[in-house]
Parts: C-alpha cells; structure tokens; sequence
C-alpha cells in the first residue's frame, strides 16, 4: 500500500525550474516555491560537477589539490569498470531479500546517487546486474565527453525524488545510497521512491557521513540536510534534519506500514581519519540505516 507516496505526491505540485529539477511547491494559503532551496542545488552543482571533474582528468596525478587515492581510483574505474562502491554487505541483503523476491524475477541491485564512476555487476557467488542512476548524469555524460572518455558504464539520469518515472515498481531486491541522499531537494520523497523500486521484502540500504550539511550551516554544495542517529528508549532511529526540519525516519517508515524493520547504528568512519563534523566526537561519524521492505 504506497498511498503515502501518493499523497506526498498530491501535496507537491511541480513549478517551472530552470537548473537540475523542477521546483516544488506546497500548497498552503497559495502555492509558495522552495526557490531557495532550488538555488542552492543549482550553487552546488558546480562544486559537485567540479569535483568530479578534478577526478576524471587524467592530468591532475600531481596536482596537490586533487587527492591522490581518489583520483587513482576514477581511473583505474575508466581502464577497468571497478570502483568501491559499497562496503561488503549487498551480497548478504541480497541473499536475505532473494527469499522472499524470487517470484519477481532474476536478482537486481540499484545504486542510486552513483555519481559518474558508475558500477556495472556485482559478484554475489553469480553475477548480478547493478543498475546505477543519479539526478545529475547528463552532466557526468557531459564531462566523458569534454575529457573524452569512454567510460565502461554509464549511469542513468534520474533524480532520486523521481525514480518512479524511471524504474516499474518492485524492480529491485536492493536499493543502496551512498553519500548522495543528502543533496536531495527533498530526502523523504526520496526514501519513499527508493521504496518504491525495491521489491517486497527486499532492502533499502543508506550509508552517510554523518551530520555532513552541520559544518557548511548546510549550504556548502550540495550538502542540505543532515543526517543522525539518535538512541531512543526502545533502540536506535534514524534521524534527518535541517534548520527548518526535523523527521524520525524509523517512527515514520514503521507507522506508516513502508518498512517491517528499520535498523540504524553509527560507526566510524570507512575512510578512517579523524573528523571534525559537529556532532561526531564520540568517533562515530558515519551512518547505516537497513530498512526491509514491508510484503
């Protein structure tokens, strides 16, 4: 029953935006459009595209600005198709979803919010197709071209807020986001569409910096909201919040009837490192939240 989506999806009516995606805008005494927040998408979009930029230029191996490792990576991702995309847990979620997603037919992983270094299969034991998508992929197809490139895959345009125009619904058995959920307009119309894609009994995976917008008083490029996981008396929920918002994702996804389990814990950083993010110095400055599917 996905009749929150719909509704969300009533509540919202597009207005005519000129950057990355359309502005939204409620309905409340009027309509009143977000423009701020679509400013700072369009802001951030070329610190974003730059980054990557800085990163799929095969000259840059001995700029100083450009960190080393990263830029390493993007290119051995241009000669072979690797990237480190995940951290070693899609093949147990899949393994655990599988039994309950066979009747929807053969095994399928979306990484959403790729980026351009997009990942093509995944070895669970067989081969399994990853399907890679970002809101910003035309741009990325833009930058293969400008460095001339032929990259190995490429992802697919679409924002996460519209994956529903994009994939049919019940497409995959793992849904996995990876430090990009964060740049989205908005992050709960988001994680309704990643559950929307994602199969009955299948896995919605996040895994984000914690806290990332706090450092930037949330305008630093594309980096709008932050995310949290806070201890309650019955566990650990999955929190996001701004200055103007603040959501318990796990009390939502498991009223609402979205998800039969919603997991969330902090751990240290996979980069390691020390960090300085507000909000972090009891080490743990990343975040998983798993959440099963309702059937």
């Amino acid at each position: 029953n996905f009749s929150d989506l719909e509704k969300h999806l009533w509540r919202w009516t597009p207005c005519r935006g000129s950057c990355v995606q359309p502005i939204y805008c409620t309905e409340s005494d009027g309509i009143h459009c977000s423009y701020a927040s679509q400013l700072q998408l369009c802001n951030g979009l070329d610190s974003e595209v730059g980054f990557w930029h800085a990163l799929l230029d095969p000259s840059n191996a001995e700029n100083p600005e450009v960190d080393f490792s990263s830029w390493r990576s993007a290119q051995d991702w241009l000669l072979s198709g690797d990237i480190t995309w995940h951290y070693g847990d899609i093949c147990t979620f899949l393994a655990a979803a599988r039994g309950h997603t066979t009747s929807y037919g053969r095994p399928r992983v979306l990484n959403a919010g790729s980026g351009p270094l997009a990942p093509g299969r995944i070895d669970c034991g067989d081969s399994v197709t990853v399907v890679a998508s970002d809101g910003l992929a035309r741009f990325y197809l833009q930058l293969y071209d400008i460095l001339q490139h032929d990259p190995p895959v490429v992802p697919l345009q679409c924002p996460t807020e519209a994956l529903h125009h994009c994939f049919p619904q019940h497409h995959f058995d793992v849904v996995h986001m990876r430090n990009s959920l964060d740049h989205a307009n908005d992050p709960l119309m988001g994680i309704l569409e990643l559950i929307w894609v994602a199969r009955p009994g299948g896995w919605v995976l996040l895994r984000h910096a914690r806290n990332e917008g706090v450092a930037g008083h949330f305008q630093l490029g594309l980096h709008q909201w932050a995310f949290d996981v806070e201890d309650r008396a019955d566990g650990r929920h999955f929190v996001i919040w701004s200055p103007s918002l603040r959501v318990d994702v796990s009390d939502w996804l498991l009223s609402s009837g979205l998800a039969a389990e919603v997991k969330a814990e902090r751990r240290p950083h996979p980069a390691g490192g020390e960090e300085e993010l507000p909000g972090t110095a009891d080490g743990y400055s990343f975040l998983y939240c798993n959440s099963r599917c309702s059937k």
